[in-house]
């Protein structure tokens, strides 16, 4: 691969459809940004372009998938009517959740980076987790299965656009996340992510608990925080991204 362009574009769609999300992005000139999470059981890859979900594929992460998310990236290309040379950033996941699927994710995005010559943005999981909660509420508590008896997590207040982190990236057990959620104040909590009932019993006992229904990142988490970084410059490339672990892999 060379310059902008890697691997040989897949023929595009004619459809009407596509055409008018085509149109609908070149209108409005924001960049277009492709990302993707595999850092929990459901991986996800979205193409979006100033606030829009141009195409979104979820698919099940596990061994071996690494060879399938390239396949789905010119998948998504197609579906949203582009080209490798129209990407202007890759974004990726950077956990934390599953060893194997954090370094997959942020290895493949890495080398399309490369490949492309675009910058790469480095999203936490738990971020795009966090724009999934339900509208109205304090607080949300992103969560992922850690195992052991043990979750990730962060806690997040709700303002305008994406959730602010109002606490560090943690690996605790789920009491002990509750403890941090419940020290900060709230009249209704969110959680999107994992709630086993250790979690749910003390945040119950706080205020108004909410349970998100889909507990995994979707494209349109995934292209919003990502959009937010890329506003703020807070964009990196193949050297710079790391991942989120917060332990030791087992």
């Amino acid at each position: 691969m060379s310059g902008r362009r890697g691997w040989s574009a897949s023929e595009r769609s004619s459809s009407v459809m596509q055409d008018n999300i085509h149109a609908e992005w070149r209108s409005h000139g924001a960049p277009v940004v492709v990302g993707w999470d595999t850092c929990t059981a459901r991986g996800v890859l979205a193409v979006g372009s100033g606030g829009v979900v141009l195409s979104e594929t979820y698919f099940k992460t596990e061994k071996g998938h690494t060879g399938c998310l390239m396949p789905l990236v010119e998948m998504a290309f197609d579906r949203a009517g582009i080209a490798p040379d129209d990407i202007d950033y890759v974004a990726a996941g950077t956990g934390p959740g599953s060893f194997t699927g954090v370094k997959v994710g942020i290895a493949t995005a890495k080398a399309v980076a490369m490949a492309c010559g675009v910058p790469l943005v480095g999203v936490s999981t738990l971020d795009i987790l966090a724009t999934g909660a339900t509208p109205g509420v304090d607080l949300v508590l992103s969560t992922v299965d850690a195992r052991r008896g043990m979750m990730y997590a962060a806690v997040y207040r709700t303002g305008e656009g994406v959730p602010e982190r109002v606490s560090e990236y943690m690996c605790e057990a789920p009491e002990r996340v509750a403890e941090v959620a419940r020290s900060l104040g709230y009249r209704a909590v969110d959680v999107v992510g994992e709630a086993p009932a250790s979690l749910v019993k003390p945040l119950e006992d706080g205020g108004e608990l909410t349970v998100a229904e889909d507990r995994f990142p979707n494209g349109h988490g995934i292209i919003g925080v990502s959009d937010g970084l890329i506003s703020r410059g807070r964009v990196g490339d193949a050297a710079s991204v790391a991942p989120i672990y917060l332990k030791k892999p087992t």
